[in-house]
């Protein structure tokens, strides 16, 4: 598997948008190391030259990269650091592999609503290091968004804008795990960006409630929480094709899990 490959230089010559990144961490007391930076920058540059014509990049609202070991740059929203800051809940673990969430107690919240996000043209991204059953992240209500590929082992319950319904058979957690919607009738779900399930139900609308990481919000409490597991990214877009959702895994996702030796 292919690595972010980097070479050291000024960070004046960084990408604008791994600047603001990397100031932002260390502005809040944790400061990149040159590898780390470089990584980011060359997620960012490849991001912004992919995509077709509308950039993976543009079509982004929310990427964290879970990079620094540290509640302070693992925070940050590298698409803008100063929209979408998580506030970690419940004490989870933070440490170089990611944010490692208890099943139990522990959350992330984004701040971030799919009343934010476009009704049938949106998704939801997480690298996972582990087997996992119940919801990656979201927010369940009357319309759910929420990344459920293993609900109990068994089933693939995850929603996108849309009433609750019966789902595609269940698959693995571990590694890139993907929602899409493309369209108001669909979405389809990937693992390392191959297909898992293309699900028929209609979109019906977004929901006001928080979007979270480590369970699953009803705008009060977790209404649910998964089993304990390892997050190393986390990501809010714009609804991506499983031919799209191949080309990011392959040529970006995992070289930047390869490069920082974290990769399943």
């Amino acid at each position: 598997m292919p690595i972010f490959i980097h070479f050291y230089q000024p960070p004046d010559f960084y990408d604008a948008a791994t600047r603001t990144f990397v100031n932002a961490c260390t502005a809040a007391s944790h400061s990149l190391t040159v590898s780390e930076s470089g990584y980011i920058d060359t997620m960012v540059r490849w991001l912004k030259a992919n995509g077709g014509a509308t950039s993976y990049w543009d079509r982004t609202y929310a990427l964290y990269p879970f990079i620094g070991g540290d509640v302070n740059s693992h925070k940050f929203n590298l698409k803008n650091p100063s929209y979408g800051t998580i506030t970690f809940s419940g004490s989870p673990t933070h440490d170089a592999n990611g944010v490692t969430y208890d099943g139990a107690s522990n959350y992330g919240n984004t701040g971030i609503k799919p009343n934010d996000m476009d009704l049938d043209n949106v998704g939801m991204t997480v690298y996972c290091q582990d087997s996992v059953t119940g919801s990656l992240g979201g927010m369940w209500s009357t319309n759910y968004f929420s990344l459920m590929p293993n609900y109990n082992g068994t089933i693939d319950y995850c929603e996108v804008n849309n009433a609750f319904g019966t789902g595609g058979t269940g698959f693995s957690t571990i590694g890139m795990c993907s929602m899409n919607r493309t369209s108001s009738t669909a979405f389809h779900t990937t693992l390392d960006g191959v297909l898992q399930n293309i699900i028929t139900r209609d979109s019906s609308a977004k929901s006001s409630n928080n979007i979270w990481f480590g369970g699953s919000s009803n705008g009060a409490p977790a209404l649910t929480f998964p089993s304990a597991y390892t997050q190393c990214l986390g990501w809010l877009h714009e609804g991506f094709t499983v031919s799209e959702s191949l080309d990011i895994y392959t040529n970006c996702i995992q070289p930047y899990q390869t490069s920082l030796e974290r990769e399943v």
